[in-house]
């Protein structure tokens, strides 16, 4: 479905967190984004920062959006969703920056389909769901 047909296409996930350039680090170190742009502006009357994050091929896909001068939120029962060649790999990379194991790496069967599935929390505990086909 396109935006002209009608309907509307999935554009990017934007995730709210308190501390911009720490998360920006994490998802840099665990899934290889690179940096792009960061924006000023405000939503209803609230200061905001932006920090758009593209893969190495330059594709939008998660922009992290931080209210300055407002307490940390907690969880905001978003999760985001990676798929990854080595789960395992991926798990090293994610404690290495600073993550945690929400549940263990497990085996599923999804239709035909056998795939391995972890969760996962980024320092500021927002939830990642991560599978290898």
């Amino acid at each position: 479905m396109t935006a002209t047909s009608g309907g509307a296409a999935f554009a990017f996930t934007k995730l709210v967190v308190h501390d911009l350039e720490k998360e920006a680090a994490f998802y840099r170190a665990v899934c290889g984004y690179v940096d792009g742009e960061l924006l000023k502006a405000d939503i209803a009357g609230r200061p905001i920062e932006e920090l758009v994050l593209r893969t190495p091929d330059g594709a939008l896909d998660l922009v992290l959006l931080s209210y300055l001068g407002e307490p940390p939120s907690g969880r905001n029962g978003v999760i985001t969703g990676f798929y990854t060649g080595d789960l395992d790999a991926y798990q090293n990379r994610l404690l290495d920056a600073g993550g945690t194991v929400v549940d263990a790496i497990k085996s599923i069967d999804v239709g035909t389909n056998q795939m391995r599935i972890g969760f996962f929390a980024d320092p500021e505990g927002h939830l990642l769901e991560v599978l290898e086909r």
